[in-house]
């Protein structure tokens, strides 16, 4: 039947709409949200949608066009194929108190999407993940009941090193469902329909400040890629090669740090996992790490591209497999930060800019798992968008590597991923 023919019974209407929409939604544009487990299915009910001889065209409309969509603390991994949301703008929240999805499995969505670049539509995608919000609170009325909440009077609600948003023993978080309603408005007027307004979604971008009453709230941690395609963004350095290789094959430099390539937890990217010390005594401007695209005397031209990005996270500690702590060399309660630099062919560093200009890196902070006090803190890879006129290089500059310079914060300890140029504007 068609959608025209669906007659829904009067009770089905939410009463507090106020107006019968019927007739009156237009499906030829569609963007789709769902929270937990919905998150994933709404992935999959494009992904089956899509699929060669699909029966869901004929039996819905073959002209409707999914545009987007929004994920609320996603679960991922639920079927035996791998769904992706390719050819989509794509955004997860992800609530950093959550004890239900504790691993925070959208980040996986965004980190295989980035990582492939094979979209032929090129679209956003972004997770923003949002200190002390819980599972189940972005809903105004369900609380799984079913589900002891964690009761560690030293981590109210569950929450480690954050203020909760909620009052575990209500039913609900305005200020938290203020923030989804935020996301939700921006995302879905951002990516929908003829007079769909792109401006709006500068909310996940980084390149761009977070509107003052939720900085006053609480503070999120933004991964964003103007797309997954390489159409717009060309990789650096994916951390693919082996300790001490550029993913394109030339040596890399580190002097005076700790370095090696592996994964990050809660993450299915490569990075490097960098530490720096100055009790050492290397004077700080030779404690750097140095990426090289290309061979020494050879470089790479930015025409054309707009920023440098980046993603990086605070470590974990002391064990990898596990994040109950965060490294020793991050000083609690100080943001670390670190210099960036781009280097040309001949070996010419450019001029520099500082992490915290573009994210603030604290915590990991986490939550309590299941009913006891086994804590999960999550390291949340933040994306640092960079112009590249901050440079000060010329548009055409031929581009060898990017310099990081430890002469900020006197320890630290990082995750460094998926360093890339970008195409879009910021």
């Amino acid at each position: 039947a068609s959608l025209d023919a669906l007659e829904p019974h009067p009770r089905q209407r939410p009463r507090t709409l106020g107006f019968d929409p019927k007739g009156l939604i237009e499906f030829s544009e569609v963007g789709l949200m769902g929270h937990s487990r919905g998150g994933e299915g709404v992935r999959a009910a494009v992904t089956l949608f899509r699929d060669l001889d699909s029966p869901w065209p004929a039996r819905l409309d073959p002209s409707i066009r999914f545009r987007s969509l929004l994920e609320i603390a996603p679960v991922d991994g639920g079927s035996s194929r791998t769904i992706d949301a390719k050819d989509l703008a794509w955004a997860a929240i992800l609530p950093l108190c959550d004890n239900s999805v504790p691993m925070l499995n959208g980040s996986l969505v965004f980190d295989r999407a980035i990582s492939a670049l094979d979209e032929t539509t090129p679209a956003m995608k972004a997770t923003f993940a949002v200190a002390g919000t819980n599972h189940n609170f972005f809903n105004s009325v369900w609380r799984a009941e079913r589900f002891q909440e964690p009761t560690d009077p030293a981590y109210p609600g569950g929450c480690v090193d954050q203020k909760p948003l909620f009052d575990s023993n209500a039913t609900g978080s305005h200020l938290q469902q203020s923030i989804g309603s935020l996301v939700i408005e921006r995302f879905f007027r951002g990516t929908v329909g003829r007079e769909a307004d792109s401006e709006l979604l500068e909310l996940f971008d980084p390149a761009h400040s977070m509107p003052a009453w939720l900085e006053k709230i609480t503070r999120v941690e933004r991964g964003y890629s103007s797309s997954g395609s390489h159409r717009t963004i060309l990789p650096v350095e994916d951390f693919s090669g082996q300790t001490g290789r550029n993913s394109y094959g030339p040596a890399n430099i580190a002097h005076n740090i700790d370095l090696y390539h592996d994964f990050v937890p809660e993450h299915s990217v490569r990075a490097a996992v960098l530490s720096w010390d100055r009790a050492t005594g290397a004077p700080p401007a030779q404690m750097y790490f140095q990426t090289n695209w290309t061979e020494p005397g050879e470089g790479r031209s930015i025409q054309g591209f707009r920023t440098l990005t980046l993603r990086a996270s605070l470590q974990c500690g002391p064990s990898f497999f596990s994040c109950s702590d965060t490294s020793l060399l991050n000083v609690p309660g100080m943001p670390v930060d670190f210099s960036i630099a781009l280097v040309s062919a001949s070996g010419v560093v450019s001029e520099s800019v500082h992490a915290r200009d573009f994210a603030e890196f604290n915590g990991p902070v986490g939550s309590l798992m299941g009913l006891g006090s086994l804590i999960e803190r999550h390291p949340t890879l933040q994306s640092l968008r960079i112009p590249l006129e901050s440079f000060g290089l010329t548009p055409d500059a031929e581009v060898r590597g990017v310099r990081f310079t430890f002469d900020q914060s006197a320890s630290g300890a990082i995750y460094l991923a998926n360093i890339r140029l970008d195409r879009s504007p910021y």
